[in-house]
């Protein structure tokens, strides 16, 4: 169970039920429904509290024009407007509320339905990653050798135990820039490290940066790049917020962190609360296999 509510915080999922919780209550207020209803109104409050503290904590990155204006405005309906005595302020709070609510649900719904490639799998595929793509022991099938085995595809695996985006710069980029296949896809599973300790946000993104663009190549022939967005801890959403920055800009397809996230956070798929299982590598393969283009 308690694996279900850390699921629904770090795939950003608590985002949207969290709205959904602050929208239903709202409009019920709107309505007039608690003002002779003390005792639900109590209780109602107090939801509208645990949807914007659901929402806060949930693993999502909105940009600040956005979530500074839905925080101040929330926060001030569900303190202030919530039924209060005029109904003109009680309103006016509600429909700013409700209207930042909807915008910060229709912003991030992108992120969790994104499409698919939709070109032909590549004939070779290079991995950018850490210990979760190098694995931790030596009689493990990590899921770089399973999605080779299971597409046919010529997977380099690059990934190296302990890879952040500042040393995989170092140590698994010189790679790419000596290779001349401009047709290779690129697939980045960097992040993790970073943000449970050492580089800052800003530093995080600045190699990343200069990451894709070696991952990209040539910009007069770039290759496909497909980056696993990370589950975010609260406080780390500035890592989230760099991932999806810098995918926009250089063009590379984010898988949404819920795939990551649901991985982890099955006991059966872990060894260590983190480190994957052999059951975890099976089944993380088996979910990245339609990113890798049609068959």
């Amino acid at each position: 169970m308690w694996n279900l509510f850390l699921y629904h915080l770090a795939s950003g999922h608590a985002w949207f039920s969290g709205g959904a919780v602050f929208l239903v209550v709202a409009a019920l207020d709107a309505g007039g429904f608690f003002d002779t209803r003390r005792r639900l109104a109590s209780a109602a409050r107090i939801l509208l509290i645990i949807g914007v503290i659901l929402a806060g904590l949930a693993g999502t990155s909105p940009s600040l024009w956005l979530a500074v204006p839905l925080l101040v405005c929330c926060v001030g309906y569900s303190c202030i407007g919530f039924c209060h005595r005029s109904r003109r302020l009680r309103l006016g709070l509600a429909a700013s509320a409700v209207a930042l609510v909807v915008a910060g649900v229709l912003v991030e719904l992108p992120y969790h339905f994104p499409s698919l490639p939709q070109a032909p799998r590549p004939r070779r595929l290079y991995i950018l990653g850490d210990s979760l793509a190098a694995g931790v022991g030596i009689k493990e099938i990590t899921w770089p050798k399973l999605l080779a085995e299971r597409t046919g595809i010529q997977v380099s695996d690059l990934s190296l135990a302990g890879a952040t985006a500042r040393n995989a710069l170092r140590q698994q980029a010189p790679a790419l820039e000596r290779s001349t296949d401009t047709e290779a896809w690129v697939l980045v599973e960097i992040g993790g490290n970073d943000m449970l300790g050492g580089p800052t946000a800003d530093e995080f993104g600045e190699a990343l940066d200069r990451l894709l663009v070696i991952a990209r190549g040539d910009p007069a022939s770039p290759r496909t790049v497909i980056m696993l967005e990370v589950p975010l801890t609260p406080g780390k959403w500035a890592f989230g917020a760099w991932q999806r920055q810098l995918a926009v800009k250089h063009g590379a397809s984010l898988v949404p962190k819920r795939v990551m996230a649901g991985v982890i956070l099955t006991d059966a798929n872990v060894l260590d609360g983190l480190h994957l299982s052999q059951a975890g590598h099976e089944r993380l393969a088996d979910l990245l296999i339609p990113w890798l283009g049609q068959p």
